[in-house]
């Protein structure tokens, strides 16, 4: 791999955009973001410059999936699915929709993927409004973990209560009222494992 001394102007600068959007966001920026961020004056400009930070060894580029282009990290990596948003609040219709991938230095299973926290049920667990949160369907939560959960069709953030064959979703704000499962399709889809923030706005 080059230094990054032996960079253009213009190279360099997307590099920056792309580690710095990586670091605060989990995801790489998308082609157009680059271009607007970059003042690059058309999306194949931008990819014109990601292909040759990729021929330096500075991202890797890989063709036909999404993203494309992705940070170079050293070790175990993870390329989650984002599927959209779940309530950490009221409950909400929230049909599965593929955003892209979050990419993270670790290693989960191949049946995790990312939801994007709505409300602040969940916020005296450090559950915030904008947090992406990875789900593992593979891991049977204990009782007191936080769980996805699907209740009357919509996705919910909640801690999950266990008394016996029954159980309840408890929200981490007392505004908020505890959730008894009520329908037959009422069921825990996956385990909290990890919550990525982003920390500048």
């Amino acid at each position: 791999m080059q230094e990054v001394a032996s960079l253009s102007e213009r190279q360099r600068r997307v590099l920056s955009f792309f580690n710095d959007v990586v670091r605060d966001t989990g995801t790489p920026p998308s082609i157009r973001q680059v271009m607007k961020h970059c003042g690059l004056k058309s999306p194949r400009g931008a990819e014109l410059q990601l292909k040759a930070l990729a021929q330096s060894g500075f991202i890797l580029h890989r063709p036909g999936t999404k993203p494309a282009y992705r940070p170079r990290v050293v070790g175990e990596t993870s390329s989650i699915p984002i599927l959209g948003s779940a309530p950490a609040g009221h409950r909400l219709d929230q049909p599965e929709d593929r955003e892209g991938a979050l990419l993270l230095p670790w290693r989960f299973s191949d049946r995790s993927f990312a939801v994007r926290v709505q409300g602040d049920s969940m916020r005296d667990a450090n559950i915030l409004q904008g947090d992406l949160v990875v789900i593992d369907s593979s891991r049977s939560p204990r009782s007191g973990d936080a769980v996805l959960a699907i209740i009357n069709g919509g996705q919910t953030i909640k801690h999950l209560r266990m008394r016996g064959a029954a159980w309840t979703l408890e929200p981490a704000n007392a505004s908020y009222p505890t959730i008894t499962p009520s329908s037959e399709g009422d069921r825990v889809v996956g385990l909290v494992v990890a919550i990525v923030r982003r920390l500048r706005r």
